[in-house]
């Protein structure tokens, strides 16, 4: 049994089927998600240690605006990458390829920037004392930066180089924050939230000139040598849909942070910001098999083998779903012991981890079903079932937060995971014929 368990390993990493690609892929992915989640965890360790529990809730709502602007600035053409490069790669168009490229860049740049100018002016208008103006102030600058990393990553996956791209945006990203403060920290400097979210926009405009650099190693020399051609009609066509798919949980949990700000004491939003960051543990295996599998995804449609895409996305939920429910199990039953390592009072906390937990049960039931809708031509199907979502977190936030505080957020926030998966699977089952939820029948 050794031996046999041996050799399968051994070909999962040497063979060249859909599977074993997806499986190689999502090992590579783990591997950097592991490492950025340790660093992370170091980093929020750190911070609030050396902030409090209230000064780093000051510093995540701003941060939280920062990455909320910035998931929208992307417009879609982030996530559309997965669809459009594997398409273009597949047909030999470097044409189309590097004029994809191109626009989203000159875009995407030109939207974010205008984001970032308007939120400033919004914030300096806004009757705050100015300890929670100035970290907003900083933090939605990041926009730009923050809206640019993820198209860089997004275009890593499509080509296949995800160590480099992923490393920079999820090991970079800590590192250089926790060793800029940890420097600022011995030099006896105050660690407050106005200090903080200055280094994580430091930080993140380093990450986007590293990525420049590694975004021209990595692209094609096809795509460099070919003239540009260009179909932004098709493209925003195709984009925009996706502006609520790409990083909808992200945009949900930013959500909360923002909505919190309106309803509760810092040192809560500190608590909930933290029991969001450990729950997030939970979606590295789906997200690293889902979003590597996504490009087979869409060739394999595009080859119209839909039993080796039907194969595929059967071991794909199974590979997601299974480790996710032990996950969610040790987040129940040790999550205070967990939040207790940040400090006696992020114990809090505990039952709205428990609750945020138990919302990746049901996405890693329907794992791959968004990203089959979004990569095989069928992501207009996807606009209404997230916009209807998001019309439904910021309705329940409203009534919920203010009765229940962070276990109110939590609780919307499982309502609304569970029903949008569940929708996402059926329309997947009703537009393509195939099976995207573990337990359904074929």
């Amino acid at each position: 049994m050794v031996n046999a368990l041996t050799r399968t390993v051994v070909g999962l990493f040497r063979n060249s089927d859909d599977f074993s690609l997806v499986f190689r892929g999502a090992s590579t992915y783990m591997v950097i998600r592991v490492a950025g989640l340790v660093l992370n965890f170091a980093a929020q360790f750190a911070l609030v240690r050396w902030m409090g529990s209230s000064e780093y809730g000051v510093f995540a709502n701003a941060r939280a605006w920062a990455y909320l602007l910035a998931l929208p600035s992307g417009l879609g053409l982030t996530i559309a990458m997965l669809r459009f490069a594997p398409e273009y790669q597949a047909q030999r168009d470097w044409a189309r390829l590097g004029g994809y490229m191109r626009f989203s860049m000159l875009v995407l740049t030109a939207v974010s920037v205008t984001v970032a100018v308007a939120a400033v002016g919004v914030v300096l208008s806004l009757d705050l004392p100015l300890e929670r103006k100035l970290p907003l102030v900083v933090g939605v600058v990041a926009v730009p930066a923050l809206t640019l990393n993820d198209l860089f990553v997004q275009t890593g996956r499509s080509f296949g180089r995800i160590s480099a791209t992923f490393s920079l945006s999820m090991i970079g990203s800590p590192v250089l924050l926790i060793v800029l403060t940890g420097v600022l920290w011995l030099r006896d400097a105050p660690i407050d939230a106005i200090l903080v979210t200055a280094v994580f926009l430091a930080a993140q405009i380093m990450v986007v000139g590293a990525q420049v650099v590694n975004g021209r190693r990595i692209t094609p020399t096809e795509v460099k040598a070919a003239a540009s051609r260009y179909e932004p009609g098709r493209w925003i066509r195709v984009s925009l849909p996706l502006i609520l798919f790409s990083g909808f949980v992200s945009i949900t949990q930013y959500l909360d942070i923002t909505m919190l700000g309106f309803y509760v004491t810092p040192d809560q939003i500190g608590i909930y910001d933290i029991a969001v960051k450990i729950t997030g543990l939970l979606s590295f295996v789906m997200v690293s098999v889902a979003s590597i599998g996504a490009p087979r995804f869409s060739y394999l449609y595009a080859s119209r083998d839909l039993s080796a895409l039907q194969a595929l996305v059967n071991k794909v939920v199974h590979l997601a779903f299974w480790p996710i429910v032990v996950g969610v199990g040790i987040m129940i039953l040790a999550g205070g012991e967990i939040l207790e390592i940040f400090g006696p009072d992020f114990r809090q906390g505990e039952t709205a981890l428990g609750i945020q937990a138990a919302s990746y049960v049901f996405w890693a039931a329907t794992t791959p079903a968004g990203y089959l809708l979004t990569t095989t031509g069928h992501q207009h199907r996807t606009f209404l079932p997230y916009l209807g979502a998001l019309g439904a977190k910021i309705a329940l936030n409203a009534v919920l937060i203010p009765r229940f505080g962070i276990e109110g957020a939590a609780i919307a926030h499982l309502v609304v995971i569970a029903g949008l998966n569940l929708l996402l699977a059926h329309l997947v089952h009703r537009h393509l014929s195939l099976k995207a939820i573990i337990f359904a029948r074929s």
